[in-house]
């Protein structure tokens, strides 16, 4: 049994083991006391915008006005931390991308595409973050305010989730699990198309269905379903039609 994408091969192992980008930072949350002063995803200077512009004039944009000053009055920092599981919400997820937004989320590109790691984040991030090791994150230097929108993307798994509201100068956890998850179907959010050939062997797809895909996304070729099944030798079907393996080869 292999499993493909719908137009190319799709490394599903990502979502249940992610292996570090070369390079690329760790969330604050998991990292040793040496890697606490690693530069956020973009490499920006986010930290220094705080009221109404940054040190050096320019005046801020949107969710940037809502950030406090919260080391002039000495005070920890507006952060937001939590853990990122799976769509069955059971298992933590390492190296998700974790993010706020400034702007409205671009369309995800469909198909096969070839991307490093973080360029996938949209939406002018102005705080972002990794899950660690454990599935933690911690935001930095969050706006303070009701309504905040975040993000948790892995690849083309993305959610996006509204925070009712963000507390200045302390730590805001995220954990609930029923939450801070990955789509499980297409109404909570972005999944990657996928293509599974079924086999007598190695049922693959009971494995897409524990890790949380609702049964609504497997249809046949040709379905709106995110994983259409192709049925190999001893393989199950969803009907008497549903495509065979070779099909999906060809």
């Amino acid at each position: 049994m292999r499993t493909l994408g719908a137009v190319g091969f799709v490394p599903l192992a990502c979502l249940v083991t992610v292996a570090a980008c070369a390079g690329s930072p760790r969330s604050s949350a998991d990292a040793p006391a040496s890697d606490d002063a690693a530069p956020p995803l973009d490499g920006g200077d986010a930290g220094n915008l705080v009221g109404n512009g940054d040190a050096s004039g320019h005046p801020c944009v949107g969710l940037e006005c809502q950030r406090v000053d919260c080391a002039a009055q000495g005070l920890p920092d507006t952060t937001v931390s939590g853990v990122v599981f799976d769509p069955a919400g059971q298992n933590p997820l390492y190296d998700v991308i974790v993010y706020i937004p400034n702007a409205p989320l671009a369309p995800l590109t469909a198909g096969v595409t070839c991307d490093q790691c973080g360029v996938l984040a949209s939406g002018s991030p102005i705080s972002t973050a990794l899950t660690g090791p454990s599935g933690k994150f911690l935001l930095a230097d969050v706006p303070a305010g009701d309504g905040i929108p975040l993000v948790i993307q892995l690849g083309k798994w993305r959610r996006q989730l509204v925070i009712p509201n963000v507390a200045p100068c302390r730590d805001n956890p995220m954990s609930d699990p029923r939450l801070m998850r990955l789509p499980a179907k297409q109404s909570e959010g972005d999944m990657p198309q996928m293509a599974v050939a079924t086999g007598g062997c190695d049922p693959f797809e009971c494995l897409l269905r524990k890790i949380g895909i609702d049964r609504s996304e497997f249809t046949e070729a040709g379905g709106g379903g995110k994983v259409h099944l192709y049925q190999g030798t001893g393989g199950s079907g969803l009907s008497a039609t549903t495509p065979t393996a070779a099909q999906l080869w060809a």
